[in-house]
């Protein structure tokens, strides 16, 4: 079968079925990508996953574009973001269209609540299959993983404040290290 139409249909099977982005792709695609098929080692793998959590923009477009472009070239990179955003495209229209038809009561609302839940274990699941491939080595990176985990899980701080006191904790500690 034709690379990029594989890339097309891993991605495009992969952001209609796995709730809430990006992280949740990662599990699938690192099976078929690496397991499966030996398109990329592990650390390329966990390098381009990495490197798309990085760059502004959605994650499971950028992550497409930047896998599809190493495996096969430009056309990869347009087979895989194209198999990214038709399906999600297509499924927000009708969903969004239902959504406002829908009272948000009774199963309703337990559907929406079993999907969040289903949607944290995958990005669980996600980071506990990247933390060894993207973080150095240091006890700081583990305490940080865990502050950070409790923060999100149990403080419902927004993920901005979180980024932004990730930020600023980084430049005091490179501040601290270099220079005290």
């Amino acid at each position: 079968m034709n690379i990029n139409i594989e890339l097309f249909k891993l991605f495009a099977i992969s952001s209609a079925f796995t709730f809430s982005g990006g992280l949740a792709m990662i599990p699938m695609l690192h099976d078929k990508l690496v397991t499966e098929n030996n398109y990329l080692s592990n650390d390329e793998f966990y390098h381009y996953i990495a490197l798309s959590q990085s760059l502004p923009g959605v994650t499971a477009v950028i992550s497409a574009c930047l896998l599809g472009e190493k495996i096969n070239g430009k056309k990869g990179r347009l087979a895989a973001s194209l198999g990214a955003i038709l399906p999600i495209l297509f499924l927000m229209i009708v969903l969004t269209m239902i959504y406002e038809v829908i009272p948000q009561t009774g199963i309703i609302k337990y559907i929406f609540i079993a999907i969040r839940s289903t949607a944290g274990i995958y990005i669980f699941e996600a980071a506990f299959s990247m933390t060894p491939h993207i973080i150095s080595k240091s006890k700081k990176s583990y305490f940080l993983i865990l502050g950070v985990f409790i923060v999100v899980t149990f403080l419902n701080i927004s993920i901005p404040t979180i980024i932004l006191g990730c930020f600023i904790m980084s430049i005091l500690m490179t501040v601290r290290e270099r220079y005290l």
